[in-house]
């Protein structure tokens, strides 16, 4: 008996976006609140972020932490990062700016992406931290870039 060859594909989530949006590029991938990407456009927006955490200098075994509610942009960072070869390290949004600051320090994180609702604390954190803070807006667009250690 003969295994077919794709049985033996690895499994990850940036295998299954690859092959979804290869495969399936009109559907409906991603539904947050009144925005709705389909599996190319969100394949896309995640290779992009891979591109743009490339060009901010985070590499194979970087560390990019995410302050964000449960959205597109939590779902584009858990593709997007593993693609640029990063690990992502999601915080929970409900601690305090202290705990935050002991994660991000004890992770080793070289940059934070919040959304714009925890810009102020994104920033207080990864100040203390010294590293860099992108913040988005719900849309996905980067809004502000925070200096750090670069």
């Amino acid at each position: 008996m003969r295994t077919a060859s794709f049985t033996f594909s690895q499994l990850t989530p940036t295998a299954f976006l690859e092959r979804s949006a290869r495969v399936f590029p009109e559907r409906t991938a991603v539904i947050d609140g009144d925005r709705r990407l389909t599996y190319a456009q969100f394949a896309d927006r995640s290779r992009r972020l891979a591109g743009g955490l490339a060009a901010r200098g985070i590499a194979s075994g970087d560390r990019a932490a995410a302050l964000c509610t449960n959205s597109s942009t939590v779902l584009e960072l858990h593709n997007g990062v593993p693609w640029a070869g990063a690990v992502l390290v999601p915080l929970n949004i409900r601690l305090a700016a202290e705990e935050l600051g002991y994660i991000l320090e004890h992770s080793g994180a070289a940059l934070l992406v919040a959304d714009e609702q925890f810009a102020a604390t994104a920033t207080e954190v990864a100040a203390t931290a010294g590293i860099p803070v992108v913040v988005g807006d719900r849309g996905g667009r980067r809004v502000r870039a925070a200096a750090g250690r670069e």
